[in-house]
């Protein structure tokens, strides 16, 4: 499949002219703030809205081209947030600090929960429905206990840390099975280093290393090429972005992290310390990366404030926290308007076999990754 994109980002000395048209996404209803989820491939868009004064009333809509639909929500006693907008059909987020899946239809269903922990989070998944997340106690995130888990179905697998790690997670999984993530390695008792780490579906993890002048490091985002992205530390107290793939590091400095991937390696991240809002969206491929704000058209995107790229899609698009032209908080999407045509990288989902060809009984897994059980 060929798709397009942005020309000019390919040529640093052209990167002044615009490259992406900026279209306004307008909440269903009437909303005191709205945060963006995700974009799937048909252009849809994952909405976040709270309602009214203190204490809001929250509501979840995907909305896109075919229309705005709201996802039905089982309780209100806690904010109920969605996170991932996914190109089969289901959302992920969490209700009341519970992992939470929305079918196509809109109607959620619970997850299972890793026990003695107060938040279990799925964040990422699959067509074969395999979901990743991360499991920790409220007020313990910063340096309480962080486990990564795995979701197969209906069960829940406590997936084993990278050797020598006391906390770990997962932040994503491609269609291959492939799962990306952070741990943290004590180097003192009071200190101690991040880690990325890559593990093979369910064979165990390996850890990414540190490269000469990193500090620590995290994986954010995987592709279906196998390419991950993140954030590396400097030992000298700063950070940029991090591409990783077969063993193979690239920095991206031109900004201070890279959190999604597109399958043809365009990434998006953020440059803190930047812009009239402290953060500046960008876009980077290969080693380089850009501000987003100064790749709009000078008339759709006139009077916006680019603040959070949230998600991009395989066909270019990205979706962004922004204020409009009146200062309103809003939330829009960014499409390529010049570009040039590059092979993409074909999707292959695994089948019901294949999975079922790759899983020994889930009593085998339990007892592999999680000698306590």
């Amino acid at each position: 499949m060929l798709r397009s994109l942005p020309l000019l980002l390919l040529c640093a000395s052209a990167a002044a002219q615009s490259t992406y048209s900026l279209t306004p996404i307008t909440p269903p209803v009437p909303a005191t703030s709205v945060h963006a989820g995700g974009i799937d491939e048909d252009g849809n868009v994952l909405l976040n809205l709270a309602l009214g004064s203190y204490p809001y009333t929250y509501q979840i809509w995907i909305t896109g081209p075919g229309g705005a639909r709201q996802l039905s929500l089982l309780s209100s006693l806690q904010q109920p947030y969605a996170t991932h907008l996914s190109d089969f059909g289901r959302t992920l987020g969490q209700m009341d600090r519970r992992p939470t899946v929305w079918n196509p239809a809109g109607q959620p269903r619970y997850l299972r929960g890793l026990s003695n922990f107060s938040v279990t989070e799925v964040l990422a998944g699959n067509s074969a429905g395999w979901l990743v997340g991360r499991a920790y106690t409220i007020g313990g995130y910063e340096g309480g206990p962080l486990e990564p888990v795995l979701w197969i179905g209906d069960q829940l697998l406590h997936l084993d840390a990278p050797w020598g790690a006391v906390r770990a997670w997962c932040s994503d999984i491609n269609e291959h099975g492939s799962i990306v993530g952070g741990s943290a390695h004590y180097v003192s008792p009071q200190n101690f280093r991040g880690m990325g780490w890559i593990r093979d579906g369910l064979n165990p993890p390996l850890s990414i290393g540190w490269p000469a002048g990193h500090w620590g490091n995290a994986l954010y985002a995987l592709n279906n090429s196998g390419e991950a992205v993140g954030g590396a530390y400097l030992e000298t107290g700063s950070s940029e972005g991090l591409r990783w793939k077969d063993g193979v590091f690239t920095a991206v400095s031109a900004t201070n992290d890279l959190t999604k991937i597109a399958r043809d390696g365009t990434a998006i991240g953020t440059l803190y310390n930047a812009g009239p809002y402290y953060f500046q969206p960008t876009v980077s491929i290969g080693a380089q990366a850009w501000k987003l704000q100064d790749l709009l058209d000078p008339q759709s995107g006139a009077g916006w404030d680019l603040v959070h790229a949230a998600d991009l899609n395989d066909s270019g698009q990205i979706v962004c926290r922004a204020f409009d032209p009146l200062g309103a908080q809003s939330v829009c999407v960014l499409t390529p308007v010049q570009g040039i045509t590059t092979p993409g990288v074909e999707r292959r989902p695994r089948t019901a076999q294949q999975v079922a060809q790759l899983e020994p009984t889930i009593l085998e897994l339990r007892k592999r990754l999680d000698p306590r059980r």
